[in-house]
Order: structure tokens, then C-alpha cells, then sequence
């Protein structure tokens, strides 16, 4: 084709040229190289590039109302919700056993239903009830054994054992006594009794508590007394005459000594001979342990009455014996029943209601968990069906226990299911900067008969909604809660409160020094609005101050990300909006390539991460 056109140009020569110069030799062909594609495209995007900076810069970088997308502000309804997904599951037990030994008895079968604690299985215990045997003669031995070191540390409180007069003290403080040791003689003197001796005959008609008339030998004193005693044998007397002895009481005035003599009469029988006072009460109060007498209290002639202290015994061995004797009982005691404990592990139970899905152990066979525990049937209760979900920690606080939940499976379309959470876990799991907590869902029994466990789920638990609100896209509310609004469009609520702001001169300077970067990207014919939201949710803010119903605002594709940004993306098969979506109102947070401003739940706007 080259060697044509050449051919063309030497036939159309002008005639006036010299045959010489007709004759000049030809240059040599230069050969084109085919350019390659990617170095088209290259070239390409670098025209359009500088044209794009070129329109910029003649339009100051905003997009004419022709090119800008706009919504109109209406009323709507907005809903937060927070979803999750998870897998069924249900409650399960797999019965287990603690011991070794022979599966002695059976109860079920697989497809049997049980109740919680029926026993499933027992295992021979004929080892165990030997041992419980000796542990409960071990607990008597070290029951007794502490019983007599409590007598022996009682036994150092030396007490009267009658009340009346010390007559001497054997003792003083500090001495070293041993068991047996004399320590006082404790004499009461104000009951005295006679012995006298009376007729066999006469004294077989007296009867204990009869009346008694004494005389004293010496001085002749009748007193008042008492039988208290009567022998039920008989003596001879010298005379070869058969009398019985008889006890008379009587109350002694304070002249009478042991060895008085006297004589008395009952029921008008004479005595056949004197007797002597004796004391009608005497003792001896000895040592019963050994050790150094400390706190003694009395001394001779003193008045003491019956179970009076009259010193202790100090005994540094015994007084630790009893702590080893309490120690010593007290484990026998948690031996005992440690073994008790034991032995109730040889009934293999179930902990919950349910149905026997697998049965691995029968009648006969041996226990034996040196490796492992043996999971000898499994029980499973159908009545409970729930699952898990992970929940943002920024949606967490608003997750309660009871709250509804709506369920949709993957393997039944068409079909939605109720439930509640019945757990919010206070334990998290970080993740990649992102912390999320695990909440406990229960499909509701009565509607979940077609849920099985194992199956996949979603679960959407909605938290708050407002109606007939006013809203806005989420794409139309940029970061700092800024709203491009159309000028034409001016609602009675932005001039109610510009007309508020310059009354004050001064606010109204301060507030346009703050906000002027509100107006660097305005799209043209649009002026930038601060406004106040609530709820949102994934397509729809709730503007609570700022606009009016029936404003125009823009909307984008991303908020915050630049039509540079959204080429280069597009010709990368990127994805517009990439990372720089964030929450408006909020910080630099949100999700990546997310919607402009949703969090995770499609929660409220008005604080981003």
C-alpha cells in the first residue's frame, strides 16, 4: 500500500522539473511498529485524566446540577436491626463414668425417652461397700478416741461434788499432782444421820420417811427426824436378840459432832440400844489427771457449794491432743463421705430429658477409664433447639435477654421462625481490631418442629424503629452530618435558622469560619446544611433537624470518595466507595466498601467508628 501512494506522487510531478531532479534517489521506508495495548490504554487514561482536571479546574471542581443524582426529603418509616447467622444445635449429655468396673444393669435402649437423673446404667460397687464398711468403723474409732480426750480435758476442772464446808486442803497453787492425788475433804454438816438398831419385828413395820424422835445422850435434846433407811437383813445382838439397823436423818442445829451419841423412837418402838451422828454427806475430792494445780480458790474452812470450780489442772499434752483428736475425726468424717460420693457415681444418670440417640455400653461389659472416659450412651433433648451469633461490640449494648427474634433456614424458603436470646456472653473474641461477642438464640418450640439441628440460620433481632419520620438517604448525608441541599429548594426550617444566626453577628462570622470547608465540594447550585439524625438503618437517615419534607438533596455513590477515586476504581474493577465509606457524623470507621454511613446493624448515625 506504501509502494502505491509512492508510485501516485511521482505521475503528478509538475512538468517543470528537470528530468535531474525527477531523478533524485528515494529515501528508505520507514516501517511502523504496532503499539500495544496496555500502552493505549495507558495513554488513554492519561488524556482523560488531564481532561477531568481540566473541567475541575474550569468548574471548580463540582458537579453541575445536570450531572449531580438528588433525593427529596420525605416521610418513611426506619427500622435498626441486627443480624447474625449461626448453626442449630441442641442440649446433649453423654453419659460417662467415673469408676471402673462390670455394667451390672441396663435400662435403655437407643430411641427410649428418659427423664433427667433416671438411671441409665449401674456398675458393680461390691468393692466400694467393702471400703464404705471399713471407713464407718474408722469414723467410730476416731469418734470414741475424741470423746475420751474431751472427758480427760473436762477432768481438769477439779469441781465439788457435794456442797458444805471444806474441813482441809490438800493443795496449793503450783503444786505437781498425778491422778488419784487427795486435793480437798468436803464435810456437810447440816444434815446428821444415826444409826440405830431396833427389833427385827418392830423394825419390819417401819417405812423410809417415817417420823423419828432423837435424845441426845449427852444432854438429854430431843430433835426432830427421819427414817431413811431401813436394813432389810438382821443382826444378833449380844444379848442373842435378832435387831435391824435403821438410818434416822436429822437436821443438826450446829452442836452436833460426829460420834454424839443417841437414842430414838419410831412409831412408838424403842431402840435396843444408842447409835452414833455420823455426817450424812462426805467427800474426797481427788486429782483424775496429772499436771500443776493453777487457780485454786478456797482453802480450809471454807463454805462451798456443790459443783463449785475448786481449781484446774494444767496438762499442755492433753490440751493438744484434742485438736489432733478433732482433726483426726473430722477427716474420718470427709473420708466417709468421699466414699459416699463415690458410690453414688456407680449409677450412671441422666442430667437432662431427653431421648437416647446412641447407646455404645450393655449389660456385661467392663468400664475401664484408664485412657479415657467412656462415653457410654448419648442423650439429646429435641425440645430445645438454639444457635449462636456473632454481635458487633458496638451493637452489643443493645442486645437484652428475651428480645424477639426472627428466623429464616436455608434448607425451608418461604418460611420464617420465632425465637428469643436467652444469653448475651460478657466474654469477647478480637478479631482484626474488631471485637464481637457470642449471644445464645432458642428457636421457640412450638414453631421450630421443622428446624433440625445442624441446620444453617439467620437470625434478624430488630432493636429499635421509628414511623412517618423524616428521611433522607444514607448516600445524601456526608461526614460531620453535612447535607448538600438544593438552592432553589430552601426549606422553612434552614431559613428559620439562618434568620436565628444572624442576630448575632458575631456567631454568625464564627459559625462561617468553621464551616467553610462545608462548601469546598458543594455540587453546583447546592449549598451545604449541618443537620441532626437519629436512626438509620442500610438505605434511609432520620433527619431530626435541618431540613424540611420536600428539600432536594444529593445523593453519591459513596460517600466521601471523589469522582477520581471512583474512576480509578472502575477501571481497576474496583469497586466505587471503596475504603473510605464511613459513618456520617462519625469518624473514618466505616465498613470498607460498605454503604455510606450503615454500621454493621444499619444502627444510628450519629456516631461512626
Amino acid at each position: 500500500m506504501a509502494e502505491n501512494v509512492n508510485e501516485t506522487r511521482e505521475d503528478t510531478l509538475p512538468e517543470t522539473l528537470t528530468p535531474a531532479e525527477n531523478e533524485k534517489p528515494k529515501k528508505a521506508k520507514k516501517t511502523r511498529k504496532k503499539m500495544p495495548k496496555w500502552l493505549v490504554i495507558l495513554l488513554a487514561a492519561v488524556v482523560l485524566i488531564a481532561a477531568l482536571f481540566a473541567v475541575r479546574a474550569l468548574t471548580g471542581g463540582k458537579k453541575t446540577e445536570a450531572e449531580q443524582s438528588t433525593a427529596q426529603v420525605q416521610r418513611g418509616d426506619v427500622t435498626k436491626i441486627i443480624e447474625g447467622e449461626g448453626v442449630i444445635t441442641v442440649d446433649q449429655y453423654q453419659a460417662t463414668s467415673l469408676v471402673k468396673g462390670e455394667i451390672i444393669a441396663c435400662y435403655i435402649e437407643e430411641g427410649d425417652y428418659v427423664e433427667k437423673d433416671q438411671v441409665l446404667y449401674e456398675i458393680d460397687s461390691g468393692d466400694m461397700e467393702n471400703s464404705i464398711t471399713r471407713a464407718q468403723n474408722s469414723l467410730k474409732n476416731a469418734q470414741n478416741s475424741y470423746d475420751e480426750v474431751l472427758d480427760n480435758i473436762a477432768d481438769l476442772n477439779i469441781t465439788a461434788p457435794i456442797g458444805g464446808v471444806i474441813s482441809v486442803m490438800h493443795v496449793k497453787n503450783g503444786d505437781q499432782v498425778a491422778g488419784g492425788t487427795p486435793i480437798a475433804d468436803i464435810i456437810d454438816s447440816s444434815v446428821m444421820k444415826l444409826k440405830v438398831p431396833f427389833l427385827n419385828m418392830e423394825a419390819a413395820r417401819m417405812y423410809v420417811g417415817e417420823s423419828a424422835s432423837v435424845t441426845l445422850a449427852a444432854t438429854g435434846e430431843k430433835l426432830s427426824g427421819s427414817v431413811s433407811n431401813i436394813s432389810t437383813g438382821f443382826l444378833v445382838n449380844s444379848d442373842g436378840v435378832a435387831v435391824s439397823m435403821v438410818e434416822i436423818q436429822v437436821y443438826n442445829p450446829g452442836a452436833i459432832v460426829p460420834g454424839n451419841k443417841a437414842t430414838a423412837m419410831v412409831g412408838g418402838f424403842a431402840c435396843t440400844d444408842t447409835g452414833s451422828f455420823e455426817y450424812n454427806n462426805s467427800e474426797t475430792v481427788t486429782a483424775k489427771q496429772s499436771g500443776k494445780i493453777r487457780n485454786l480458790k478456797y482453802d480450809d474452812a471454807d463454805r462451798i457449794t456443790a459443783g463449785a470450780l475448786i481449781a484446774t489442772i494444767e496438762n499442755t499434752n492433753l490440751t493438744n491432743s484434742v485438736e489432733s483428736a478433732r482433726i483426726a475425726l473430722e477427716n474420718a468424717k470427709l473420708s466417709l463421705d468421699d466414699l459416699y460420693d463415690t458410690l453414688d457415681n456407680y449409677k450412671i444418670k441422666s442430667s437432662i430429658a431427653g431421648k437416647v440417640i446412641q447407646k455404645n455400653s450393655k449389660l456385661g461389659d467392663k468400664i475401664d477409664n484408664t485412657n479415657a472416659q467412656t462415653i457410654m450412651a448419648i442423650i439429646s433433648d429435641p425440645s430445645e433447639l438454639s444457635f449462636d451469633i456473632s454481635v458487633d461490640e458496638l451493637d452489643i449494648a443493645s442486645i437484652k435477654v428475651g428480645q424477639a427474634v426472627s428466623i429464616t433456614a436455608d434448607a425451608i424458603s418461604g418460611k420464617r421462625f420465632n425465637g428469643h436470646v436467652d444469653n448475651v456472653s460478657e466474654v469477647g473474641t478480637a478479631t482484626n481490631g474488631v471485637t464481637t461477642y457470642p449471644v445464645k438464640v432458642i428457636v421457640d418450640t412450638e414453631e421450630g418442629s421443622e428446624i433440625i439441628p445442624g441446620m444453617n440460620v439467620d437470625a434478624v433481632i430488630t432493636v429499635e424503629s421509628r414511623e412517618n419520620v423524616l428521611v433522607v438517604p444514607t448516600s445524601a448525608v456526608q461526614r460531620g452530618n453535612i447535607v448538600y441541599v438544593k438552592k432553589d429548594g430552601q426549606s422553612k426550617a434552614k431559613d428559620e435558622n439562618k434568620e436565628k444566626e444572624n442576630k448575632d453577628g458575631k456567631e454568625a462570622k464564627g459559625e462561617e469560619q468553621n464551616n467553610a470547608w462545608m462548601n469546598k465540594n458543594v455540587p453546583e447550585g447546592f449549598e451545604a446544611v449541618r443537620v441532626e439524625v437519629g436512626l438509620s438503618d442500610d438505605n434511609n437517615v432520620e433527619i431530626l433537624k435541618g431540613l424540611s419534607e420536600g428539600d432536594v438533596v444529593a445523593v453519591t455513590a459513596q460517600s466521601g470518595t471523589s469522582d477520581f477515586a471512583r474512576m480509578m476504581q472502575g477501571m481497576q474493577g474496583g469497586r466505587p466507595g471503596g475504603s473510605m465509606g464511613g459513618a456520617p457524623g462519625g469518624g473514618y470507621g466505616g465498613n470498607a466498601g460498605g454503604n455510606p454511613g450503615a454500621n454493621r446493624s444499619g444502627g444510628n448515625m450519629s456516631g461512626g467508628r
